[in-house]
């Protein structure tokens, strides 16, 4: 929730959090073996089974699911020379790849040795095959044609490619070979060689060209447009260079963005004859000059040729260099950001040489550049590498690989992971992967089949067996605290899955296991990376169970306020709101978008007491969360509304509304929140409600039709008069329009005057579709009130069973009112009394079970300090509860509400929240 605080959304950037992995020791384990001379691997981004291995003598191979496949998917094996360090040097593949099938790979040709960047598309009805007749080699130079880049040497040829965060391929190229920049071309701004290029590739094909675009697509890239050089400033040089100075980049690599980093390049640059270097580049920031051959690493290099002069300054140093006696020939790595090495190791650089040694640093970026501390050896730990390591790779989830050129790739893990496929054994044990068929326990299996393999499920903090059972659009740390309830019925301990969403787009996660037949607390506080954030929630588990969302501020001292909401099963593309205000109040609509890849465009249709309805239309980004402040959109504030929320695209979203009162001596002295209805239903009911002098009970009701409607109440007592029969009353709502309706001035058709009754349950109907909720405010007139809650209605059927977590119970050991106490509402909307047996589970111990009889046509509160009664759990600490109410009959056609009030020293239940209770399974 956004508040008009001095600093009140705090944006803190932090790493993803995930449930906590301890570190571990690293280990490596096969991953594919029968290659000949690999040099590097590459994953698909369309298909996370899939990585391309790059054979140095001129073959791309495929991986699939672990499984080396026997047929290339391209060969150029006659078409490249491949002595020394000439080959199939690089490969990179369309970030929508699966879109236009493309990639480009870096060889050097047969026969003179030059470098070419050449474009393939994937095969026709094949996607494991790249046509040989769609190569397009990008053409370097117009006058004379050159789709090439001379190498005057065999030797520094660089050959990784890859995107940055911008979407442009990055080229890195060596100096053209010798020893100490023999050609002079890192400093001449008219070669391209000894220079990282940076080029837009995403041009059309020739044939489908258009005229404006035809040299382009011709060329197979154009400049783009923010590449340092074009202006000719600070000198005139080819507008493809992004950076000078570099000998041999044999490995570049991205600090990747999807999986949380910063996007700045990583570019490790083999030395001459004293110093290997590694050089950091923040994201964007091009037109650096990294010094070759004026400097080798961090010192001058003495044998620098002679009248070679820096194309330009200040040189740019090293993040990090270490002399040739500890290594040589740096394999340059990745910064991890994967989740099997433990969460100590994410955001280190990995990095070895081609001497066999596999080294990490810890990473901290600093303004426009990086320091680099903490560097470990790994070659003993992982008991030694032989082979050749000539590159370090990563996969879709940041887990990396070890490529040696002797023919093998190892995937680097560590001894959590004893069988060594890329799992975190624990991991996979408590969620249950043991109980399944083999070929769906290891990183490629999907066996809930929601289209994420075990190894995906794995690293975005999801349920490989099971999906959402639970979405919540608000959440909060720093003025509010933010508390989810669980509650397990069954005599199995069930494993849980939450993923929150940050509003800034980042994922945090935490796995829990909730124990047989006990309720469970999961305090956001205690969850890494959710400090002063806002954050929206999905919960997965692998079978249905009620979840619900508790929220109190201030989160230090005493709160005075909270409020409560039940999960939202499944996200939508329409969500209803009935209540809302701008008078006195604050109001906040939450949108959260779960969709990692597709914003939302969402149009909010206001739908104003007394006056026109208004429209607004709003982008909430892919994996975030929106905060809409009501009062500040022009023509809102002063106002009594509704809302239907539409997400106009189909990208389903999770919506919720909180109102909280404006100005006074406290920030947001009373408040509620409710989530958003889907759909209206001709139905409504309500088994919280009253109407004594402490409380004061307002329904608001939405009619999105196009004609009045009237809107019959069925009014169910507490204090038993209506037995029998229920009572009545009918009112108005006008078309596209919204009404209220304050039960404490109400009187029904049969003349009783609703005000003065301790407990109320309402039953709303009407002959169309309509959207109504209920709000309580407290204690006495308005004038007075310093808390409320809120809930829409129940649109479902009635039920035997129903299930409320989220419950507090906070015994006085002086006697007297708890200091928190918690309500279960039941309404017997049926002919008959029923007994139902209401289920207390504690976090700590099993159940206590009481049996109450509810008569018909009735509303019963239970509090759970008499459910508690004669156990002596009212003299112990703060407890989280959740209750479970169970008709004999399953027949009984019951509903059932949840309530929990608390007090602070001097204020009698100065906090409270309602919610719904779940239909049990």
């Amino acid at each position: 929730m956004r508040l008009r605080l001095g600093s009140c959304l705090l944006l803190a950037l932090i790493a993803t959090g995930r449930s906590p992995v301890a570190a571990q020791t690293l280990r490596l384990a096969p991953y594919v073996s029968g290659l000949s001379q690999p040099v590097g691997l590459v994953a698909d981004p369309s298909d996370t089974r899939r990585h391309f291995v790059v054979e140095k003598g001129g073959r791309l191979r495929v991986v699939e699911s672990g499984v080396l496949l026997p047929d290339a998917a391209l060969d150029l094996t006659t078409q490249i020379v491949s002595a020394g360090e000439q080959g199939l040097l690089g490969l990179a593949v369309d970030p929508a790849f699966a879109t236009t099938g493309r990639i480009w790979v870096n060889f050097t040709r047969a026969p003179d040795g030059a470098t070419v960047i050449a474009r393939f598309t994937r095969a026709a009805g094949d996607p494991l095959r790249f046509d040989p007749a769609s190569r397009l080699d990008l053409a370097f130079s117009s006058q004379p044609p050159q789709r090439a880049i001379p190498q005057p040497a065999s030797n520094h040829n660089g050959g990784v490619l890859l995107f940055d965060r911008a979407g442009f391929l990055i080229v890195p190229l060596g100096d053209g070979g010798g020893g100490n920049d023999a050609f002079r071309t890192a400093q001449d701004p008219q070669q391209l060689l000894g220079k990282i290029l940076r080029l837009d590739v995403h041009v059309p094909d020739v044939a489908t060209a258009t005229p404006t675009d035809r040299a382009d697509a011709e060329r197979g890239y154009r400049i783009p447009p923010d590449n340092p050089f074009v202006d000719g400033i600070p000198l005139a040089a080819r507008p493809e260079i992004w950076a000078f100075g570099v000998r041999n980049p044999w490995r570049v690599s991205m600090d990747a963005p999807a999986l949380d980093g910063t996007g700045a390049l990583l570019i490790a640059d083999v030395g001459q004859s004293a110093r290997e270097e590694i050089d950091y580049e923040p994201a964007g920031d091009g037109g650096r000059n990294y010094g070759w051959p004026l400097r080798e690493g961090t010192i001058a290099n003495p044998s620098a040729p002679g009248g070679v002069a820096a194309a330009y300054l200040p040189l740019t140093g090293p993040m990090h260099d270490y002399p040739r006696s500890q290594g040589i020939s740096v394999t340059g790595g990745h910064v991890y950001r994967g989740r099997l090495l433990g969460d100590a190791f994410v955001g280190r650089y990995v990095f070895g040489d081609f001497s066999n040694r596999l080294r990490s640093l810890r990473l901290a970026p600093t303004a426009g550049s990086a320091v680099a501390d903490d560097v470990r050896e790994h070659t003993g730990e992982v008991g030694g590498l032989s082979g050749g390591l000539v590159s370090i790779d990563a996969d879709l989830q940041g887990e990396l690989y070890l490529v040696l050129i002797s023919g093998a790739i190892l995937r680097l893990t560590t001894t959590a992971d004893a069988d060594g496929n890329g799992v975190d054994d624990a991991w996979a044990a408590t969620f249950g992967l043991a109980g399944v068929a083999p070929a769906d326990r290891g990183p490629f299996g999907d066996p809930d089949g929601d289209g994420f393999t075990n190894a995906q499920e794995y690293r975005r903090g999801s349920h490989p067996l099971g999906g959402p059972v639970a979405l919540f659009g608000e959440g909060a740390d720093g003025f509010f605290a933010t508390r989810f309830g669980l509650m397990n019925v069954r005599d199995v301990a069930e494993p849980v899955a939450l993923r929150f969403v940050r509003a800034d787009g980042r994922v945090v996660t935490r796995d829990v296991v909730v124990p047989a037949r006990r309720s469970l607390a999961v305090d956001a506080r205690a969850v890494p990376g959710l400090a002063n954030q806002e954050f929206a929630t999905a919960i997965e588990a692998a079978r249905p169970m009620a979840t619900a969302r508790t929220m109190t501020w201030p989160a230090t001292g005493a709160a005075y306020g909270s409020h409560s909401e039940r999960g939202t099963p499944q996200p939508r593309t329409t969500w209803y709101f009935a209540e809302g205000a701008t008078t006195a109040f604050e109001l906040f609509l939450l949108l959260g978008n779960a969709s990692g890849t597709t914003p939302a465009q969402v149009r909010i249709d206001y739908l104003r007491q007394g006056a026109p309805p208004l429209s607004r239309t709003y982008e909430v980004p892919a994996s975030s969360r929106r905060t809409i402040w009501v009062n500040q959109e022009p023509g809102l504030d002063q106002t009594e509304l509704g809302a239907v929320v539409t997400s106009l695209d189909g990208v389903p979203i999770v919506a919720e509304r909180a109102m909280y009162t404006r100005g006074g001596a406290v920030t947001f002295a009373a408040g509620h929140e409710a989530a958003g209805e889907p759909a209206p239903a001709t139905r409504w009911v309500f088994a919280e409600g009253s109407t004594s002098p402490y409380f004061e009970t307002f329904l608001s009701v939405i009619n999105p039709g196009t004609v009045p409607l009237p809107v019959t109440a069925a009014v169910r007592l507490q204090d038993g008069t209506t037995a029998g029969a229920p009572l009545h009353f009918t009112r108005t709502v006008p078309a596209r329009g919204r009404a209220t309706i304050w039960l404490d001035r109400e009187v029904t058709d049969e003349g009783v005057a609703l005000a003065g009754q301790d407990g109320i349950s309402v039953d709303l109907t009407a002959a169309t579709g309509f959207v109504a909720e209920r709000a309580m405010w407290w204690p006495g007139s308005s004038a007075e009130w310093h808390e409320a809650h809120a809930s829409a209605g129940f649109s479902e059927a009635p039920r035997a069973a129903w299930h409320l977590p989220g419950g507090e119970f906070h015994a006085n050991p002086s006697g007297g009112d708890p200091f928190v106490q918690t309500y279960v509402l039941v309404t017997n909307v049926g002919a008959v009394t029923e007994v139902v047996e209401v289920a207390v589970f504690l976090t700590d111990r099993e159940p206590v079970r009481v049996d109450v009889a509810i008569p018909p046509n009735s509303r019963q509160s239970l509090a759970v300090s008499d459910l508690l009664a004669g156990t002596d759990i009212g003299v112990l600490a703060p407890a989280h509860v959740a209750v479970a109410v169970a008709a004999r009959s399953p027949a009984a056609q019951l509903y059932a509400e949840q309530a929990t009030y608390g007090s602070t020293p001097t204020e009698r239940w100065a906090r409270g929240g309602a919610s719904k209770g779940t239909a049990a399974p």
